[in-house]
């Protein structure tokens, strides 16, 4: 899509997204503020932004919002969690990991009738997993 001298209202959300980066890096500024800035954008352009967003964090400072923990973890080098309001922890990703992750979720679905099968191989394959739910052929570690 050729945008060079398209008007903004016509790009999608995620285009809108990449142009408000491109907009806040104008003017070298030092410190960055940047409110959820790869919402709404497909896979490749979000890691496109995240590139981009790491190479400016070195000369400058950046501050940014999201929700999605994926895009803390990476960008941030320390992370503020706020609930109400009112922060309710701060650190590295991996203190925060730590300290207050939940580890990671292994789904499994397979035909009711494999159901033992798969669950002596997750036994056999990660033996500290712990089995949270078990219905229908889904499996949730």
């Amino acid at each position: 899509m050729d945008v060079k001298n398209g008007r903004t209202k016509t790009f999608s959300g995620g285009m809108k997204r990449r142009l408000s980066v491109a907009i806040s890096c104008i003017g070298d500024p030092k410190i960055l503020f940047m409110d959820e800035p790869t919402t709404g954008m497909d896979p490749v352009s979000r890691r496109q932004v995240w590139d981009l967003i790491q190479k400016m964090k070195s000369k400058r400072y950046v501050i940014l919002t999201t929700h999605a923990m994926e895009e803390a973890d990476v960008l941030g080098d320390r992370i503020a969690v706020i609930v109400d309001g009112e922060f309710k922890c701060i650190g590295t990703p991996l203190y925060l990991k730590n300290n207050f992750g939940d580890g990671y979720r292994i789904t499994l679905v397979t035909n009711p009738d494999n159901v033992d099968r798969a669950m002596e191989l997750m036994d056999k394959i990660v033996p500290t997993a712990k089995l949270l739910d078990e219905s229908g052929g889904s499996i949730v570690y």
